[in-house]
């Protein structure tokens, strides 16, 4: 059992084996209330719940990770909102990598577009990435350059990814434009 502090809500969770990584965000989670927002990454990696503590993230709202088949040290988050010019204080960036069970984080987000990004998973040897305007990949845990994911899939927020247990298809979960399934 682990308590993230009073008033905070999780709202990213992902475990592999017994190491946990969950995101929060606190006071209302809502950048533009009256409460000053707060965001944050609590894990158990290393056998001891902590908060990590990073320049490099954003101050904005975790929404999912995904965590190295072979490695649970190595870690994937994203964030949504937008970036600092539109949430003063929020930082830049959307993808965020850690190889050292959250002791340090890497901006990934390379040349992602700057909208909100949703959901992760790993397909096909890639990193695939949810966002407000569609799905975006690239080498997984490694990225070069994001590439769109998927001609057909309209430009909608791509809430949810899932992964077919045979590696066979991905499923993108779309906000009002519905459930589509990608071949691979």
């Amino acid at each position: 059992m682990h308590d993230t502090g009073a008033g905070n809500q999780i709202n990213a969770i992902a475990a592999s084996g017994s190491v946990i990584y969950a995101g929060w965000c606190g006071n209302g989670c809502n950048p533009a209330g009256a409460a000053p927002f707060t965001s944050g990454i609590d894990i158990n990696y290393g056998g001891t719940w902590h908060t990590v503590h990073s320049p490099v993230l954003p101050n904005r709202i975790p929404t999912s990770f995904t965590i190295d088949p072979a490695n649970a040290a190595h870690v994937v988050v994203t964030y949504g909102a937008f970036s600092r010019h539109w949430i003063p204080g929020g930082g830049t960036g959307h993808v965020f990598a850690s190889f050292n069970g959250g002791a340090s984080w890497t901006d990934i987000s390379g040349d992602l577009p700057d909208v909100p990004a949703d959901s992760s998973v790993i397909w096909h040897h890639q990193l695939v990435v949810g966002t407000d305007i569609g799905v975006f990949s690239t080498s997984a845990f490694f990225p070069g350059d994001w590439h769109r994911l998927g001609q057909d899939l309209p430009p909608a927020p791509a809430l949810d990814l899932a992964v077919s247990p045979d590696q066979g298809y991905l499923l993108v979960a779309t906000h009002g434009r519905g459930l589509w399934k990608l071949e691979g």
